[in-house]
């Protein structure tokens, strides 16, 4: 069903109705493992008259002395784990000679006291910033590795070299001064060791004058949680072997009590790993008349600098973490380039990429068979290089090396990081299921170049496919296929992250669906099922079909618009029209310029579109007749998306922007012609309702009753204020990564 535009911005007291009406339809399963990403979302009476609470309003976290608060802008999306939301900041520029840095701000807040969840607190609830912890500690007390000989090393100045810096007498800066750093007069040994003390925290390490701030700003990398293994879903299929399912059973009870800890990337060139306390699966036993039904953080023995509100707890306090960073790390790939932090130097390194982290039994032995779980972190290094790498991380205190590559092909100079996604996948030359990374390429170099899809061993690092985007469509609509029109998709950019589905719960990812800055939407069918894996992988476009199910159509100067945020996909069978009894999976996606390339930059009198298909093929098909549009709905000029959807239970959120370049120290406010929207629609088509807001930066993230989104002035919530709602039972989720997730 069409809906040409939107018309008609609601108060807030009224809109609060109607999104509870609307959220508390969206009805999902707890995803194990996941609950803070594809959130287990509840089921009870809307309160007609309930207020959203606007908790965590950037004002409780204190502004850099020159950007106004009013104007910060915290891209990645917020995380919510229980009763605790993690978010980022990014700040304005620190003093010379830090200048290149700004500061990096990550925040723990408490949305609501588990003893007491039927309201939201109120006030300063921030439990820990873990820019303001670290930079209170010593420099020489971090705990901060990078790679070498294939194995974790201290970052230290008994361990690195000028080498691995990239500093000797024969180079000279981008300003023409030469690498003496400390200003004595010679390039030598002296120098990389004044550079690894200030990469470390020191000023002037000649001095052992510390920097001001420590943090580099945490820009695009959205928070990833790692929190004891939970059983995913799919480990009941009866196709799942019963070695694989004991095998995991003795790995969670293995790592049942290990701590949590939250891993992002920074503008310091360096991924981070901050204490995040003791999150516990289960019902807490320290609150007999609360049932948990999302998890707890355990309860544990006060100690003597405990918060305020601990004390009203009888001697125990929820364990929340203190912030404190427990190591770092630095890629191989970016160490030579940590120089150029320095001012007049050139680029400086950036790992403002996404980490992902998931459980995965991967082969350890090299014979092609899995044999161990383990907790891995993947992460590629977004605009500050082109390298991947995987750290096993099962035990958080103790990480090791697994592997490190440099793919040029997955740069993403001025568009949004590549973010790894994890999945288990059917080898069809081996006809065995292996874990894998998913990555998107970067921006082309190459104008002739297709965006391309890779799919990396998570054992090795090595590539297993690399699927190459060539597919074709009609832009004109004419049914035929002219010359220039075979070549509408070269010099693409994906979305920063493709979408990778188990359409039918065995554990094995059959579908992949990938955006690109040319309009066009591809599908990819990936073989699971060994009898079929000669099979192959097949391709195709999946946005053919601009006649929805109404018969209305696509005005043809509307179709093939850059799409610049990743689809969001959901698995709903009993809501699909054409299903026929079989697989239905939804994407949705909506068009608009890029927040990071001017060349595609939104335009005041552009209209877009927001976009829901189908896809009913069969496992193994790239069927255009079993792509059908369903509706569309038509954004009032002037706004677009930078941002994915949230999907999930016959309803669809999304956010949109009505400026593609926003300043976060622009000293004015944003003109009233730029206000933009958020809306919610159900699987018809039909909005359900909408309401005027700033710029959405990230995607919505739904959960627990309350809708969480980030916006200039940063993370909002609506919602009653009513917590841990009981969940239902309903259909799968896959939406924009906003934190770890191991995919089902």
């Amino acid at each position: 069903m069409k809906r040409r535009s939107r018309s008609g911005k609601s108060d807030a007291r009224s809109l609060i109705k109607v999104i509870f009406l609307a959220v508390l339809a969206i009805n999902l399963p707890v995803l194990p493992g996941l609950a803070f990403f594809c959130p287990a979302i509840m089921a009870a009476e809307p309160v007609a008259e309930a207020v959203p609470s606007t908790a965590y309003p950037s004002a409780t976290i204190p502004a850099a002395p020159d950007c106004t608060a009013g104007r910060r802008i915290p891209r990645p999306s917020p995380v919510v784990l229980a009763n605790v939301l993690y978010t980022a900041f990014a700040f304005a520029a620190v003093p010379a000679p830090e200048a290149k840095m700004r500061r990096g701000q990550m925040a723990a807040v408490r949305i609501y006291d588990p003893q007491d969840p039927q309201q939201t607190l109120s006030g300063d609830q921030i439990l820990w910033e873990a820019g303001q912890v670290l930079s209170a500690g010593s420099p020489d007390e971090r705990r901060i590795f990078m790679a070498d000989a294939g194995e974790l090393k201290p970052f230290s100045v008994q361990t690195v070299t000028a080498q691995i810096l990239g500093v000797d007498a024969a180079a000279v800066r981008p300003d023409g001064v030469r690498w003496d750093v400390n200003g004595d007069g010679a390039v030598d040994d002296r120098d990389v060791k004044w550079l690894v003390q200030w990469v470390r925290g020191y000023r002037r390490p000649d001095a052992e004058q510390k920097k001001e701030w420590l943090l580099g700003k945490i820009e695009h990398s959205a928070p990833a949680l790692m929190v004891p293994p939970k059983a995913p879903t799919w480990l009941t299929d009866s196709r799942v072997g019963n070695q694989l399912r004991a095998s995991y059973r003795i790995f969670s009870s293995e790592n049942r009590d290990r701590p949590t800890v939250l891993f992002v990337g920074a503008a310091d060139g360096m991924l981070h790993v901050f204490d995040a306390g003791s999150f516990r699966w289960g019902d807490n036993p320290a609150t007999p008349d609360i049932t948990e039904l999302r998890g707890y953080f355990r309860w544990e023995h006060i100690p003597a600098d405990a918060p305020d509100y601990c004390f009203s707890y009888g001697g125990r306090c929820p364990n929340y973490g203190t912030g404190r960073e427990l190591w770092a790390f630095i890629p191989s790939s970016l160490l030579p380039h940590l120089k150029y932090r320095l001012p007049g130097s050139g680029d400086a390194p950036n790992m403002d990429a996404s980490p992902a982290v998931a459980d995965v039994y991967l082969d350890t032995d090299g014979d092609g068979n899995s044999d161990r779980w383990k907790t891995v972190l993947v992460s590629a290094q977004g605009g500050g290089g082109d390298g991947m790498f995987c750290l096993d991380v099962t035990d958080p205190q103790s990480p090791a090396f697994m592997w490190e590559i440099s793919a040029s092909a997955i740069k993403r100079r001025r568009v949004a990081p590549a973010v790894v996604r994890i999945g288990r996948l059917l080898d069809n030359r081996t006809g065995r299921s292996r874990w894998a990374g998913f990555v998107v390429t970067g921006t082309q170099q190459n104008p002739r170049l297709y965006p391309a899809v890779l799919i990396f061993d998570l054992s090795t690092g090595n590539l297993l496919e690399k699927i190459v985007l060539d597919d074709a469509a009609d832009p004109n609509g004419d049914g035929l296929l002219q010359a220039d029109e075979a070549d509408t998709g070269r010099g693409g950019v994906a979305g920063s992250q493709p979408a990778v589905v188990d359409s039918d719960g065995n554990g094995l990812i059959d579908r992949i669906y990938v955006t690109s800055d040319k309009g066009l939407v591809y599908k990819i069918s990936l073989p699971d099922e060994p009898d079929r894996a000669a099979a192959g992988i097949t391709h195709c476009v999946l946005n053919t079909d601009f006649s929805a199910a109404d018969g209305s159509l696509v005005p043809s100067d509307r179709r093939f618009k850059p799409v610049i945020a990743s689809p969001s996909v959901m698995v709903e069978n009993s809501r699909c029209p054409d299903a026929a009894g079989g697989r239905c999976v939804w994407i949705f996606f909506g068009t608009g310029g890029s927040a990071h390339d001017q060349a595609t930059a939104q335009t005041s009198g552009t209209a877009h579109l927001f976009f829901a298909y189908t896809d009913t093929a069969a496992k193994g098909r790239c069927s255009p007749q079993e792509h059908q549009l369903q509706w569309f709905i038509e954004l009032p000029p002037g706004e677009h998306m930078l941002a994915s959807a949230f999907a999930g239970a016959g309803q669809v959120i999304f956010g949109t922007a009505a400026s593609a370049r926003v300043d976060p120290c622009a000293h004015h406010p944003i003109p009233p012609a730029e206000e933009a929207s958020l809306v919610a629609a159900d699987l018809k088509g039909t909005v359900l309702f909408e309401r005027s807001l700033p710029d959405a930066l990230s995607a919505p993230l739904v959960q627990d009753l309350h809708l969480y989104l980030t916006l200039p002035a940063g993370p909002v919530s609506f919602g009653a204020g009513l917590y841990n709602n009981p969940p239902r039972a309903a259909g799968q989720l896959r939406v924009r990564l906003k934190a770890w997730q191991e995919v089902e």
